[in-house]
């Protein structure tokens, strides 16, 4: 008898995890199925500077921390109501990233030290959009990676607050630099 109830239960387990509430499929987090949520991608580099692409592939707004306001012509509705501009994508822009440490515990490495102003800014980048960034080469050595802390609109209180959610962030290894042939920075911008 213990039998037949635990397989009955297992039974309505089952069909109840796989169907929604109303019947109806729910959208994805994700725009591009085969794409992180959230990504670096490499643009270019010169002989100083890597360039990158911070990609928004949700369909939230994030935010992100840079040393000056960007406003572009694209107005977004964020989930708690209130208006605002993402930044653009035709220009650099001065983000806020760590370089960390990419090496076997007991390695000795030194991580170079960056200093940003004590006040940043919050920028938005819209759903579906991106962002172009550089970084100093000198920061993305074998042994380093950079990595740039982010927030979803969802995050954000009614009174504009962040909640206490678990940190999100997306990284690049200097590593897999050297698997990616160099090119030239004339047409990274769109």
């Amino acid at each position: 008898m213990k039998i037949i109830v635990l397989i009955f239960v297992f039974f309505l387990a089952a069909t109840s995890f796989s169907q929604s509430n109303d019947g109806n499929v729910e959208p994805t987090e994700r725009v591009i199925g085969d794409k992180p949520t959230v990504y670096l991608e490499y643009a270019c580099q010169d002989k100083k500077e890597v360039y990158f692409r911070m990609y928004n592939n949700t369909i939230w707004h994030i935010s992100v921390t840079t040393d000056e306001l960007y406003l572009s012509k694209k107005a977004i509705k964020l989930r708690n109501g209130v208006n605002t501009y993402a930044m653009p994508n035709d220009r650099k822009i001065s983000l806020h990233y760590r370089v960390e440490k990419w090496a076997l515990p007991w390695e000795n490495v030194k991580i170079p030290k960056i200093v940003y102003p004590h006040n940043g800014f919050s920028n938005w980048i819209a759903s579906q959009d991106s962002i172009l960034f550089s970084v100093p080469l000198e920061y993305l050595r074998k042994d380093l990676q950079i990595f740039v802390r982010f927030e979803y609109e969802w995050e954000i209180t009614k009174k504009g607050y962040t909640i206490n959610d678990p940190e999100h962030r997306v990284s690049f290894r200097g590593l897999d630099l050297s698997d990616i042939k160099p090119k030239g920075c004339q047409s990274i911008w769109r």
